[in-house]
């Protein structure tokens, strides 16, 4: 799987897009609580608690399913 191709012809933005993807995961880590939602613990959990993967264009897969609050200040 390789989102921004590979070699001399990849993407000119792949750095960019890896940090914002950076930025948003540790903001979102840094002003929300996050949890399994309630229920959906087993939801998608394969073999030994492994992730099922679904075989599509890019990859496709069930949970986890999670909830995110806000931090009180």
């Amino acid at each position: 799987f390789a989102p921004f191709s590979m070699g001399p012809r990849a993407c000119i933005g792949r750095n960019v897009a890896i940090l914002e993807l950076e930025l948003i995961i540790s903001r979102a880590l840094w002003l929300y609580d996050i949890r399994l939602a309630p229920g959906t613990e087993q939801l998608g959990v394969g073999y030994q608690g492994e992730y099922k993967i679904k075989d599509h264009f890019a990859v496709g897969k069930e949970g986890p399913v999670l909830q995110f609050r806000m931090r009180q200040k």
